[in-house]
């Protein structure tokens, strides 16, 4: 038997957050076939989101044959679909494990372990056959065992079974199947789950790494050093360390709040002072915004600082807004260089 993965959808018809996982069940053998098929979902890192139930849809049936006959029903590929529920917990973990991870894909990425209980025949057909009637004055017959490779009869009664040389005559066995890979890829998930599992709305846009540009010799150096924040960064979001986090990327303000050459760079293309001036009036008031999560004294004051609890939202907006930057710079020095080559 053959079990291959179709398709996963959301079940709208279900008052519950559940996806409907469909598998295609093919090469059914005449004398074993599926009974029960459940499993359970398990997310990428290996930990389990829920169990997968479900019922077969066909309209048919699945033929259970005894060895030897010679007009044997074969049994019909099927489709299996099988429910999983998520509650708040799985959904939450799924999405911070995939903003998360360090690969360059952002591929949701599931394994499904099936377990199937099959019903496999142990009965052969018994090759016994009419003879000549030992009486002719009733009709009483003599039977005769007459081994026939594939066994036929013309009277229906005489279809005899024989539990193989035993007294089983079929067996039960569970199979646990290979982990089956489900992947949804990144804009499927944005565009199709996210709403549904009442996440949020995401906006997800591309942009050049600034190490994939020629930088100049003046940019170089704080180019390199804010990218070591910005890893730096990546690291404490992967461990959940929120507050670390933004003290990590701190630096990266630092480095271009008085920058002369980023403003000579906005400058020459096109900005004009007033412009400059907006920006630079948002670099250093973002800077003192994540003073505030970090120093325990006022700038310049003796005046202690409250306590502020430091969130995965505010770690993030940190990690957006530094990424922004280091993108806005990184594009214009691209376009500077190809207009003076």
């Amino acid at each position: 038997m053959k079990v291959d993965f179709i398709g996963v959808s959301p079940n709208e018809q279900s008052i519950n957050r559940e996806l409907l996982f469909t598998f295609q069940i093919s090469e059914i053998t005449p004398d074993k076939i599926p009974a029960k098929i459940t499993g359970a979902l398990f997310t990428e890192d290996n930990l389990k989101i829920s169990n997968l139930e479900g019922t077969f849809e066909n309209n048919g049936s699945l033929w259970l044959n005894a060895e030897g006959a010679s007009n044997i029903k074969h049994n019909s590929t099927f489709q299996l679909t099988l429910a999983c529920d998520f509650n708040k917990k799985a959904i939450s973990h799924i999405e911070n494990y995939r903003l998360n991870k360090k690969e360059k894909t952002k591929d949701i990425v599931f394994y499904a372990r099936l377990n199937i209980q099959m019903l496999e025949s142990n009965i052969q057909l018994a090759n016994f056959i009419f003879g000549m009637k030992a009486d002719s004055k009733d009709d009483k017959y003599v039977v005769l065992y007459q081994y026939a490779k594939e066994h036929a009869t013309s009277i229906t009664n005489m279809w005899v079974l024989s539990a193989n040389g035993g007294p089983n005559f079929f067996n039960q066995r569970n199979y646990a199947l290979e982990p089956i890979t489900i992947k949804i890829d990144l804009m499927e998930w944005v565009n199709k789950y996210i709403a549904y599992f009442y996440i949020g709305k995401f906006i997800v846009y591309e942009f050049v790494q600034p190490s994939e540009i020629h930088l100049s010799t003046n940019l170089k150096e704080r180019f390199q050093k804010a990218e070591r924040s910005l890893e730096e960064m990546k690291i404490q979001l992967d461990y959940g360390e929120w507050k670390q986090a933004i003290i990590s990327v701190r630096p990266i303000f630092e480095l271009f709040k008085n920058f002369s050459d980023l403003k000579s760079l906005l400058l020459d293309s096109g900005y004009t002072l007033a412009a400059y001036g907006e920006l630079k009036k948002t670099l250093d008031g973002f800077f003192g915004l994540l003073s505030k999560f970090y120093h325990a004294l006022g700038m310049n004051s003796a005046d202690i600082n409250p306590d502020i609890p430091v969130e995965k939202e505010d770690a993030y907006l940190a990690y957006t807004f530094s990424i922004s930057l280091l993108n806005l710079i990184a594009q214009k020095i691209r376009k500077s260089t190809k207009s003076h080559s």
